[in-house]
């Protein structure tokens, strides 16, 4: 009976109180335990809230190029359409001829 018991064990199971869970953070790049003590020690840390900061600085950066790109790009879109209405522009040739 004891042999069969023991061989029905897994491996590494017979440490039922080690959590073998963790917790990633991607800005960091950092593995942690998953309980909440490590990850709120983690997530106060300096080089997390840097992380943070740096990502969220990134983000808006990007946010900002992509707006001003979509606005040139309805100027000239607003352009073309204006040539297009007007019909031919000056000389006589069409303003998108080639």
């Amino acid at each position: 009976m004891i042999s069969s018991s023991s061989s029905q064990r897994k491996k590494g199971c017979n440490e039922p109180w080690r959590n073998k869970e963790r917790h990633y953070c991607p800005l960091c790049n950092a593995w942690m335990g998953s309980d909440r003590q490590s990850i709120l020690l983690h997530e106060n840390g300096k080089k997390h809230r840097e992380a943070v900061e740096a990502d969220l600085k990134r983000r808006r950066d990007e946010k900002s190029k992509k707006e001003k790109q979509e606005r040139e790009l309805e100027a000239v879109f607003r352009k073309v359409n204006e040539v297009a209405a007007g019909g031919t522009g000056a000389g006589g040739t069409g303003a998108l001829a080639g």
